[in-house]
Formats: C-alpha cells, sequence, structure tokens
C-alpha cells in the first residue's frame, strides 16, 4: 500500500494507525505479510492486495447433516420433489 494526503500531519496519523491495526493482524496470522509506504509529498493511493485462504469442508458437515435429518426440511423436500415430478 502505497498512500499520502495534502496535509503530511494525516499521513503520519494513519501510518502509525495502520501499523498498530496491522500489527494485530500479524500477531493471529503470522504468515500475512504487508509492506506500507506512506508518502508525504503527494496526495496518492495505491494499494496491491494479493492472498489465498481455505475452507476445511469437514467442519460444515455435521451443521449440514443435522439441517438436513429436521423433519420439516424432508418433508418439504418430498413434497418439492412430489409436485415436481
Amino acid at each position: 500500500m502505497r498512500y499520502g494526503f495534502d496535509d503530511p500531519a494525516y499521513t503520519g496519523i494513519l501510518f502509525g494507525f495502520l501499523h498498530a491495526a496491522l500489527g494485530i493482524v500479524k500477531r493471529s496470522c503470522p504468515q500475512c505479510n504487508y509492506q506500507i509506504v506512506p508518502c508525504f509529498n503527494n496526495e496518492i493511493l495505491e494499494i496491491a492486495v494479493s492472498g489465498s485462504f481455505h475452507i476445511r469442508l469437514y467442519r460444515f458437515i455435521p451443521g449440514i447433516l443435522r439441517f438436513i435429518s429436521r423433519k420439516v426440511v424432508i418433508r418439504n423436500l418430498w413434497i418439492s420433489l412430489r409436485n415436481k415430478y
């Protein structure tokens, strides 16, 4: 991220705030990398972001099974299938 405001004081204040906020993120996500470059001379905002995330599907299976096994869901599914075919 590269940024700057028309007033260098605002740029410095935001720089301190971003480092504090991203320090918390870095503690909870050690593999995250970031770079903040303040530009005290110009009014500018450039952001480049890339990343990846993982979803563990096995955590959703118990909830899906509980939802599907409810009587109301099964009854509505059968009614829907009966009306469709």
